[in-house]
């Protein structure tokens, strides 16, 4: 259960941005708290459009349960593409909706007294966001919830 929280806690999404004209260079502050570093790019491809780099990396230990003796400890890397939509143009107070997709990897290792186990699982993985956007001079900042899908197997 903690570890479904904290997955969903990675998906929603607070920003802050530093803007310089037509790209911005933006960060998840809410995920530091669970070990998350995400750095995301947006250049604007349109006047309602922006597309950029998005990139992640999360470790992470939490209490083991049943016959395993230490933490659980998962670490994860996403490198991928997020575009977004703005309803009142780039960089403009209001709703926007962010499409993305990633590559990603997640591995998770503990032990017990015989020894020591690891899973993997990797694979594509699509996203969106909906969200509210505040916009000033020199501090942005978005506000939004939503979801991530696997789209195959691993």
């Amino acid at each position: 259960m903690r570890l479904l929280f904290l997955l969903l806690a990675t998906t929603i999404s607070t920003s802050a941005y530093a803007a310089a004209g037509d790209y911005n260079i933006r960060f998840g502050p809410i995920g530091l708290v669970f070990g998350a570093i995400s750095l995301h790019g947006d250049v604007a491809v349109a006047p309602q459009w922006t597309v950029g780099p998005q990139l992640m990396y999360w470790n992470y230990k939490f209490g083991s349960g049943g016959t395993f003796t230490s933490q659980y400890e998962v670490t994860a890397t996403a490198l991928g593409a997020r575009a977004n939509w703005f309803k009142n143009g780039n960089y403009t107070d209001g709703l926007y909706v962010g499409p993305s997709l990633k590559y990603t990897s997640v591995k998770i290792t503990t032990s017990d007294a015989l020894g020591s186990y690891s899973a993997t699982a990797s694979g594509p993985v699509a996203g969106c966001l909906v969200g509210y956007g505040w916009f000033w001079e020199s501090f942005n900042m978005m506000l939004g919830g939503g979801f991530d899908l696997a789209l195959g197997s691993s």
